[in-house]
Formats: C-alpha cells, structure tokens, sequence
C-alpha cells in the first residue's frame, strides 16, 4: 500500500515552480552582509566624529586657561569624543555579541556605566582608568545641568591626555595638532561666544 502511494506521489506533475530555498539562501546571506556593512559604517562615523570632537576639544583647553566655564566646555568636547570613539571601538570587536554591537551604536541603553563595562571585559580597561572616566562624566553631567564646572584645570589635562591616548595613542602633552599618522592638521578656529550663553554640548 505505501509503496502504490510512493508511485502515485512521483507521477503527480511538476508546478514548473523553481526551487526557492537556494534563492531564499543567497538573500538571507545578502542581508546579513548588509547589516555587517551598516555597522561596520557606524562605526567608522563615530570614529570619524571622535576625531574632530577631540580637536576641538584640545583647541578648547588651549585656550581656557584656568576660567571655569571654558574648561567645561573642554571637558564636554574631550568627554564626547572618548564616547564616540568606545562606541567605535566596540562596535567592530569581533568578541561583542551582535544584539550588545546593535545597542552600543544605536546609543539604546548603554550609558557610560555599561560602557566602561564592555571596556574592562574585552579591551581589559583598568580600575583607575575607569574611574577617571566615570569622574569625568560627573563633572561633565554637572556642568550640562547646572552650567557650572567644578573640576580644575588639572583635571581636564589629565582627561585630555588619557582620551588622545586612547584614539590617537599619543599624549595631548607630546603634541596637540596630530590627529593621524599623518601630517598634523591645523587647529580649529576659536568656538563662538554664543557657547556661553546658550551652552550646547558638542
């Protein structure tokens, strides 16, 4: 009996319809290689970004001396940067799941906290390290709030070495123009006057 139903079924006639699961196949692949691309874009945006917030920033240190609210908006500048240039960073390391990749440069739910987090389990960030961060953002979450600075200038050069260490590699102390192994840029010109006023974070 189920070999008369075996026959039966291999004489029914052909839908003439392709085989879709090879097409299926090569759309999923195309798609994964999509979004593998759109990230890798990501972050090379936010790197690129980081870049030019640094500069800034380090332009604005220059020229600040030791007036408060000069060093804040410094400090906003260099603190901007170094989130740019983690999320950079961990958003192309091979060792971070694809749904924490997606929430890191899509900026969903990972704050700082979770950031310095990534930071010490795949890149083996040390605890004094994180805690200059984590000062540097509450000086910085102040300063946006109450558009008062209570760090010193002192504490912004520190931060300012550490972050060109981090992107560039290099000290803001050893130079302040270099911004690639290439020539050094020139410095931007002066922020706007208008900053003290309305404040806004780059």
């Amino acid at each position: 009996m189920r070999t008369a139903r075996l026959e039966a079924t291999s004489r029914l006639p052909s839908t003439g319809l392709p085989d879709t699961a090879p097409v299926l196949a090569s759309v999923s692949a195309r798609h994964d290689q999509g979004e593998r691309t759109g990230l890798s874009q990501s972050s090379a945006a936010y790197e690129s970004a980081a870049r030019t917030k640094l500069r800034l920033g380090l332009t604005r240190l220059a020229r600040a001396g030791n007036d408060g609210e000069n060093l804040g908006f410094a400090l906003t500048s260099l603190h901007a940067a170094l989130e740019d240039h983690v999320r950079a960073r961990l958003g192309s390391h091979p060792a971070v799941s694809d749904p924490v990749r997606q929430d890191v440069l899509a900026k969903m739910s990972s704050g700082w906290p979770k950031l310095v987090e990534l930071l010490k389990a795949h890149e083996g960030l040390k605890q004094h390290d994180v805690q200059l961060i984590l000062h540097a953002n509450n000086l910085n979450t102040q300063f946006a709030h109450i558009g008062e600075f209570h760090g010193t200038v002192h504490h912004v050069r520190t931060y300012a070495n550490f972050v060109q260490t981090m992107i560039l590699g290099t000290s803001a102390a050893t130079s302040t123009t270099s911004m690639s192994s290439g020539p050094a840029r020139p410095r931007l010109a002066a922020a706007p006057s208008s900053e003290r006023v309305n404040r806004h974070r780059s």
